[in-house]
């Protein structure tokens, strides 16, 4: 009844999905541990630490409610107690996950619950039932594999054994089959706006970007006009930083020659700093609108010399429309 009630929640939560949500995100969780045992039952001599391994398909829904991911997950838990008990458990969690950047890397916090089928062949109580299951984890979603750590605390219903408890920790990893990681949160750049019209200053063909580096000594040609530069001509990169409006045409996905030099912009910086890569915020009316426009400037961006696994995707529907930057360590 209780895998009933819980399989009908997730059917609404997909059919309720706004359009304007991220696309679903299937995935597959597998890790390892440790599992105790709280019921203190050493004088009777059964082991209260197992070893313990999980596995999961896992189904991410971000974009359902603001800053925060609905996460589904069936899974199989196997725990070896030394030479007294041996204990598999067969999960469906639901809870939520809140996306964030820290240390140039997009993290994941989540918490889910749920219940799980129980089945213990031990040596006093071999039998099954059912437990409820409370999971905290914290994973890197952009690290490799999607590494994290987890919690799990675990109730089980047993009649003939007093406060049946369980507290596991480990370690766990992420494979995405499809879909796309958690959005990812970032900050608001600032528009900068004035009263009056741009100035229009004559084009220096030995400084072309008017930053007054000049000549070879400026390795970075096609800064922003007005943009604080270091003394070989780029800008120091920061979460936040804004590419020009005009990049894409009202409604359309096709880079226009103002887009093709912020391009050009966009490699001059990633060049100069090779430890990073580059997550690109692309706010559209729509979300297909922002996915079509990220492709584009991802293919100039290859065509420019620049790998594939250094350019990311954080696209979002809303306005007013905007393209903003993230840099993160690449590992």
């Amino acid at each position: 009844m209780k895998l009933f009630a819980a399989t009908c929640c997730l059917c609404l939560l997909w059919t309720s999905t706004p359009a304007s949500a991220q696309k679903p995100r299937l995935s597959g969780t597998g890790g390892g541990g440790t599992l105790l045992n709280l019921n203190g039952r050493m004088a009777d001599g059964v082991s209260t630490t197992a070893v313990a391994l999980t596995g999961a398909g896992e189904l991410a829904l971000p974009g359902l409610f603001p800053r925060w991911n609905v996460r589904a997950a069936a899974g199989l838990d196997l725990a070896f107690f030394a030479g007294t008990a041996f204990v598999g458990n067969v999960t469906l969690l639901v809870g939520v996950s809140r996306p964030f950047l820290f240390l140039s890397q997009t993290w994941e916090a989540g918490v889910t619950a749920g219940p799980a089928l129980t089945v213990a062949p031990t040596r006093d109580a071999g039998s099954t039932w059912t437990s409820t299951v409370v999971k905290l984890d914290l994973r890197c979603d952009t690290c490799p594999l999607g590494a994290g750590v987890y919690v799990k605390l675990q109730q089980i219903w047993m009649s003939n054994v007093a406060d049946p408890w369980m507290l596991g920790a480990g370690l766990e990893v992420r494979f995405d089959f499809s879909g796309r990681p958690a959005p990812i949160v970032m900050p608001e750049a600032r528009r900068q706006t004035g009263g009056g019209g741009p100035v229009v200053k004559p084009v220096d063909d030995n400084d072309p970007d008017g930053d007054g580096v000049k000549g070879p000594t400026d390795l970075c040609p096609s800064s922003a006009r007005g943009a604080k530069v270091e003394v070989n001509g780029c800008e120091a990169v920061a979460d936040g930083m804004e590419l020009d409006a005009g990049m894409f045409a009202a409604g359309s996905a096709a880079l226009t020659a103002t887009g093709e030099q912020e391009c050009r912009r966009v490699v001059e910086l990633l060049n100069q700093n090779a430890q990073l890569a580059i997550v690109f915020q692309v706010t559209a009316a729509d979300e297909e609108l922002a996915n079509l426009r990220f492709m584009a400037i991802s293919k100039k961006l290859q065509e420019l010399g620049i790998p594939g696994r250094r350019v990311m995707s954080g696209t979002r529907a809303g306005t007013p429309e905007s393209i903003t930057l993230a840099f993160r360590l690449l590992l």
